[in-house]
């Protein structure tokens, strides 16, 4: 009752624009455009491994499709091993953290009245492996994959099945963390 009330005090354009709003906040954002590691710091220091941390995800990832989340682990550690181990210039070992959040796989019946965007959201951090020293604290970062999609039945035909937008935002996640840990 209540909410037919709300609604029918509304203007038609105001209502429209709230489901909208709601689609642009899950998606993704811009990626970051320069380091947050310090210069000095990246320049003593050489990413020898990466940790990757699902333990708030539970055994099967959020809203959306369900992916087992051992399934996400295993893509995120191969993207960022081939991305991140090697950066630096210098020769003390260091480790990149990778904690993920929350991983929400778009599903059918939001791509067919909406559209949106599949998202993997956490944070990256870096240590120095000897000591545990906190090199460069957790950033936040969040990472989309494979774009847009938009609604309607062209939307739901174009969505790729569940273990290619793990491996798509696991891409996009490790570089996304590459350019926090070394810039662009």
């Amino acid at each position: 009752m209540f909410i037919s009330r709300w609604c029918a005090q509304m203007n038609r354009r105001n209502f429209l624009a709230l489901p909208l709003l709601g689609v642009l906040s899950a998606c993704a954002g811009p990626a970051p455009q320069r380091a947050k590691l310090e210069k000095d710091l990246a320049n003593r220091v050489r990413i020898t491994s990466v940790s990757v941390d699902t333990s708030a995800l539970g055994k099967t990832t959020g809203s959306g499709r369900s992916v087992p989340t051992r399934d996400v682990k295993a893509a995120l550690e191969r993207a960022s091993k081939s991305r991140l181990v090697g950066l630096g210039g210098g020769s003390n070992p260091a480790t990149v953290i990778l904690r993920l959040t929350s991983v929400d796989l778009i599903t059918a019946a939001q791509s067919y009245i909406i559209g949106g965007e599949s998202v993997m959201r956490g944070t990256v951090s870096v240590v120095e492996t000897s000591n545990g020293k906190i090199l460069m604290e957790p950033v936040k970062l969040s990472s989309g994959g494979g774009g847009w999609v938009l609604g309607g039945l062209a939307g739901v035909l174009a969505m790729d099945k569940p273990a290619v937008e793990v491996e798509q935002l696991s891409v996009e996640f490790a570089k996304r963390a590459a350019t926090l840990v070394a810039g662009a």
